[in-house]
């Protein structure tokens, strides 16, 4: 499920400073498919998972729709791409594995950790094992995640978040570089704010120098899950909801996009249920699914 302490922004944010994440998660930027009935790995990629593995974690994708073009029960929809993420026995996530329609793999991330045992990075490689671009955690005198680090395949440094933590130990904002091949670089800062159970509810999108707020994702919870995030830009809901739903143990097994004609107005702003939304509303849906292996324990 989301983590109501990390804001779900910062992975947005992550995105939109370092390219090389789009590799990681390309679904994030064409938001990817699965049908009703998807299909799952084949027995080729869980043989090529790592040994001792406890879990995985699958995420399907479906592809952005047109506006009005999705069908109610949306089992039209083709599966166009799928990843594997695989835990080892102590919960640290150790690989993903990105494959397409056809069951081929596409991407690799192999993630590390420091002599403490904290994650301290990650390769993400070709399928022939290139590496193509690497990332690297950087903590601060207490433990904390203060800096993260994005390579090209060269070793030359393409961006970097830094984060920064209030008194109660919550990210207070991240400042987001990217340098481009041309000299150039773009800096974005994104600030949160908390409630008082210490959730996430709203993330702010500024550009320097003005600090003028481009972007606002605001989060609402029930019952201690995040139930809808809506995005604003310069004041005016954009783009719609997006709805998250669990399993009966809380674990995230589906996040539903909807999209809406401009609404200035805010007329849209009562229909906090997916069911509210009309099927033409609909947009792109990630489907999670959880699979553990014989003589691992559930978490």
């Amino acid at each position: 499920m989301p983590d109501r302490t990390r804001p779900a922004g910062a992975a947005s944010l992550a995105r939109l400073a370092a390219p090389w994440l789009a590799v990681l998660a390309v679904a994030a930027a064409s938001f990817a498919c699965a049908p009703g009935e998807a299909a799952p790995p084949s027995d080729r990629a869980r043989r090529m998972l790592p040994d001792r593995v406890r879990q995985v974690t699958m995420k399907l994708y479906l592809p952005p729709q047109a506006y009005g073009s999705a069908s109610a029960d949306r089992k039209a929809l083709e599966l166009w791409m799928y990843s594997i993420t695989a835990f080892a026995p102590d919960g640290f996530v150790s690989e993903e594995r990105y494959f397409d329609r056809d069951n081929r793999l596409t991407s690799i991330v192999i993630h590390e950790r420091d002599a403490q045992g904290r994650p301290s990075g990650a390769a993400s490689r070709s399928p022939i094992g290139d590496l193509e671009q690497r990332l690297a955690y950087r903590y601060d005198e207490r433990g904390r995640r203060a800096r993260e680090e994005y390579y090209d395949a060269g070793g030359i440094l393409i961006g970097s978040n830094e984060h920064r933590y209030d008194d109660r130990g919550r990210v207070q904002s991240t400042v987001m570089r990217v340098d481009y091949s041309d000299g150039s670089s773009r800096i974005n800062e994104v600030r949160y704010r908390y409630d008082e159970s210490g959730s996430a509810v709203e993330e702010e999108y500024r550009e320097p120098p003005s600090s003028a707020v481009t972007l606002r994702v605001a989060h609402a919870y029930l019952d201690g899950r995040r139930a809808y995030s809506s995005h604003y830009q310069r004041g005016r809901w954009l783009e719609g909801r997006v709805f998250y739903a669990y399993d009966p143990d809380g674990n995230l097994i589906r996040e539903a996009s909807y999209q809406v004609p401009d609404d200035a107005e805010g007329r849209y702003e009562a229909m906090t249920r997916e069911e509210d939304f009309p099927a033409s509303f609909f947009s792109s849906e990630t489907r999670y699914e959880y699979r553990y292996f014989e003589g691992s324990d559930r978490p």
